[in-house]
């Protein structure tokens, strides 16, 4: 039981230190990278730069955890839903032809569709 605990601590401690120093790091490289100058033809404010820049820093972590647990695998999905139950042969569109003249599958689906137009409304 400590060793959840000491473990749950740690995990608690190396992430917040994790965000304070993404965080810092990148607020520090954008200080150096970042100067006053003029930019098609009218000046712009180091300032200014940075507002524009710190919240795609706040949201990159977020998008890119994002597009690993959610986009990839959809497209990966889609992508082997082409091929035979191997993964070798590449079969197009047959496996859902296939799915779609199965009617256990379109029993399943009207049987879904039921539950999400159902259980919300109750």
């Amino acid at each position: 039981m400590t060793g959840q605990i000491f473990g749950a601590l740690l995990a608690v401690v190396l992430g917040v230190g994790a965000s304070i120093l993404y965080f810092a790091g990148t607020n520090w490289m954008l200080d150096k990278a970042l100067v006053d100058g003029v930019r098609d033809g009218r000046y712009v404010s180091r300032e200014h730069q940075r507002s524009a820049i710190r919240p795609w820093l706040f949201v990159a972590p977020a998008l890119f955890l994002l597009g690993v647990y959610l986009v990839y695998p959809v497209y990966e999905t889609l992508r082997l839903s082409l091929f035979d139950r191997t993964g070798n042969v590449f079969v197009g569109l047959s496996n859902y032809i296939w799915a779609f003249r199965d009617p256990e599958f379109l029993q399943s689906i009207g049987n879904n569709l039921l539950w999400l137009i159902i259980v919300p409304a109750m």
